[in-house]
């Protein structure tokens, strides 16, 4: 249902139109889509993308692997357009990046995110594809979730 398609320099213009709605602004801690494509470029093993539901672009990723550690992958940003949420692209496209992520790295154990705790809707769209809350907080004030994979044979 959704696709995955790296940010490249046919894509990263429309990218940076995709946007949320005000009141969701507080749940972000980049500025904008432009500033997290221009941002991710000083980190090598996070990769930006668009997301994809047939021709239409409907929202932008940003995942990649720790430095440290390629089996833990962290997915620092994920945005559905304001114009095509409520229609299931949040869990299709966390479903897409679980995926993508598994077939880039089969030892892959685990995936972890983090969200506003106010931000209810991410956490239960989380929830719904198997994430579970840990009582880590980050430095933002966010809660962090992981996905405990069992890395392929």
């Amino acid at each position: 249902m959704i696709r995955l398609e790296r940010i490249s320099l046919n894509n990263w213009q429309q990218a940076i139109t995709l946007d949320i709605t005000d009141d969701q602004r507080h749940f972000l801690s980049t500025p904008s889509i432009l500033y997290a494509i221009a941002e991710v470029q000083f980190y090598p093993t996070y990769t930006p993308y668009a997301l994809f539901h047939h021709e239409t672009m409907v929202g932008f990723a940003v995942f990649g692997h720790l430095p440290d550690s390629p089996t833990k992958w962290w997915i620092a940003l994920l945005i559905i357009d304001h114009r095509h949420q409520g229609k299931g692209y949040g869990r299709a496209a966390l479903t897409a990046i679980i995926t993508s992520i598994q077939e880039q790295a089969p030892n892959c154990h685990e995936i972890a995110l983090s969200y506003k705790p106010e931000n209810t809707v991410a956490e239960r769209i989380y929830l719904s594809v198997g994430f579970e809350k840990t009582d880590e907080i980050d430095e933002h004030g966010q809660v962090t979730m992981r996905l405990k994979l069992a890395p392929s044979q």
